[in-house]
């Protein structure tokens, strides 16, 4: 994180490639993982709550074996547009 800290640009930059990573997270990583989305965000521009629940709604559906688990289809199902 101190790296990022000092370079807010990239902090940003890797927002989105933090969230489709971080669906494919596994066990005792998920808790580091959100730990980092907590250090996002003082630095970035998107909104992380929305990226953490993108990336626990996966999860949840990952645990579940819910066939409709790919971070994709849960911003389709929240109504977020994805270029």
């Amino acid at each position: 994180m101190e790296f990022c800290d000092k370079r807010p640009l990239l902090t940003r930059s890797l927002m989105w490639p933090a969230i489709i990573a971080g669906c494919c997270v596994e066990g005792d990583a998920r808790q580091w993982l959100l730990t980092l989305l907590e250090g996002f965000k003082s630095q970035c521009c998107f909104d992380v709550e929305t990226a953490s629940r993108i990336i626990q709604e996966s999860w949840r559906r990952v645990d579940a074996k819910d066939p409709r688990d790919d971070w994709k289809e849960v911003c389709e199902d929240f109504g977020l547009k994805v270029l």
